[in-house]
């Protein structure tokens, strides 16, 4: 979203960070920080946005996403808050403003929404094939005088057969039959070495954090 404040061009653009967790246990969790560009000397370069609701009245602060250095931004100077600029927003800049984070958070409740998907996809992929299968067994007896049902009910094995795996999926909702996975030194190491790599990964984003935002 691009707006114009005391005859410098801003673009306001959101961004999130994505924390994965590598064991799978835990759905991802997400930071979000309130980032864009504005133009200085002809170039666009990114930046940081604070915004101060108080008392009915609204002001953005624009703070440089890099380092600064005696006082000096590549941006410009900052002060001793670290803002280039303190602005006041006018009430329709406030609310496209407001507009544009409801539409990039409702984003992020849909990211949210897949990544709780994706942990039981593989139970929905077995759904999906027990759902096929009883609409095929519906439609045989639909359409061919019951065929399917006639001959299990006269078949003891089938029926028996029936029994046994409803009576082991009603047991296993109480009592699970999933194998346990006994782990290896090399796995355990190698899940150490991966979840530190993942910590300092994360130590170098909130370095990068503390000069922006959240919403």
């Amino acid at each position: 979203m691009k707006f114009k404040l005391n005859g410098k061009k801003y673009k306001y653009k959101p961004e999130y960070h994505k924390r994965q967790d590598e064991l799978n246990v835990k759905r991802p969790s997400y930071s979000i920080y309130r980032s864009g560009k504005v133009l200085y000397e002809g170039e666009w370069i990114d930046c940081s946005f604070y915004i101060f609701d108080k008392l009915g009245k609204s002001r953005i602060g624009i703070s440089p996403s890099g380092f600064t250095k005696d006082g000096l931004s590549e941006i410009g100077e900052v002060n001793s808050q670290r803002f280039v600029d303190m602005i006041e927003l006018s009430k329709f800049k406030r609310f496209r403003i407001r507009v544009y984070d409801f539409i990039f958070l409702s984003k992020i409740k849909c990211l949210s929404l897949f990544d709780k998907v994706e942990l039981i996809k593989e139970n929905l992929k077995y759904i999906l094939i027990a759902l096929i299968g009883s609409i095929i067994y519906f439609s045989i007896n639909y359409f061919y005088d019951s065929f399917l049902q006639d001959l299990i009910n006269k078949s003891n094995l089938v029926q028996s057969l029936i029994v046994f795996l409803s009576l082991s999926s009603i047991m296993n909702i109480f009592h699970p039959f999933t194998l346990r996975k006994e782990w290896t030194i090399e796995e355990i190491d190698l899940l150490i070495q991966k979840r530190l790599k993942k910590e300092r990964k994360d130590l170098e984003h909130e370095e990068w954090a503390r000069n922006n935002n959240s919403l």
